[in-house]
């Protein structure tokens, strides 16, 4: 069975993981899902107010909900299904727009005046002064800041499961740079071996990043990465000073072609480092 549910309630699970319960976003049925999920499942903790969609099997069901065990599951951007009564559901109901004065009233006043597709066009804009003549200019610029961030925090997610990087640096690395994130690392994919310690193959991963993205081998952000995880790397292991001489064999080794790093016996590599 696959679903995709606009998430109403969240809470842990007695043995990890998280239980949600949605509703279908394509029925008005009132029926509740109740999904548990294994922590390892989720791309993140599901949030109220977000659309996810599941996959999984039934175990029980009533009058007024399915219970399922969940195989997978991973948020939906709101805005490639919006409608625009989930639009508004969406701004009433994710605490991220809460706070700041953003009333169901002023939702619904919003999305049917500025329109569906033309709102969500502003707010990835950060247009939010064609707003303030429908709310409150400064209830305007806070929904914008607060829908930016979780455009950014979707496209970072996205980037991080299509290039294989482990969801677990995804909390750090939006507290580093949580503007145009997914932008800078196209621009410096080799800025994510800060995280060699949580992702030990994370050189080779970022490799593969660069190779799709068309980096030279002399690249100077690639050679000026290989440094880095190399002193990462030793200072994780106690180190705290290294020789110029010492990094040289290591900054020649990045010249090679990558064909050739790959072939290279991997006890070989351990002595370098």
């Amino acid at each position: 069975m696959q679903l995709s549910l606009r998430i109403t309630s969240v809470t842990l699970g007695a043995f990890g993981g998280f239980v949600f319960g949605g509703k279908r976003i394509d029925k008005k049925s009132g029926k509740t899902y109740v999904c548990k999920a294994n922590y390892n499942l989720c791309t993140r903790p599901p949030r109220t107010g977000e659309v996810w969609s599941v996959k999984g099997s039934e175990t029980a069901h009533d009058e007024f909900k399915t219970f399922m065990i969940l195989e997978s599951c991973s948020i939906i951007s709101i805005e490639s299904i919006c409608s625009e009564d989930l639009l508004k559901w969406h701004l009433k109901k994710h605490h991220a727009f809460r706070g700041f004065g953003l009333g169901d009233k002023k939702i619904d006043k919003l999305v049917t005046d500025v329109g569906t597709n033309k709102l969500i066009e502003l707010l990835n804009d950060g247009n939010w002064l064609h707003l303030s003549d429908v709310i409150n200019e400064r209830i305007a610029q806070r929904l914008s800041e607060k829908w930016i961030y979780l455009k950014n925090e979707f496209e970072t997610i996205q980037f991080l499961m299509e290039n294989n990087i482990p969801l677990s640096v995804s909390k750090k690395l939006l507290r580093i740079c949580c503007i145009n994130t997914v932008e800078r690392l196209k621009n410096n994919p080799y800025a994510l071996v800060s995280f060699c310690d949580i992702i030990p193959n994370i050189w080779s991963l970022v490799e593969d990043i660069a190779t799709n993205l068309g980096f030279n081998i002399e690249d100077e952000r690639r050679l000026i990465g290989m440094i880095e995880i190399n002193l990462y790397t030793r200072l994780n292991r106690g180190h705290t000073a290294r020789s110029q001489e010492a990094k040289k064999p290591r900054s020649q080794e990045a010249k090679k072609p990558r064909s050739q790093e790959a072939k290279k016996p991997r006890s070989q590599e351990a002595k370098k480092l």
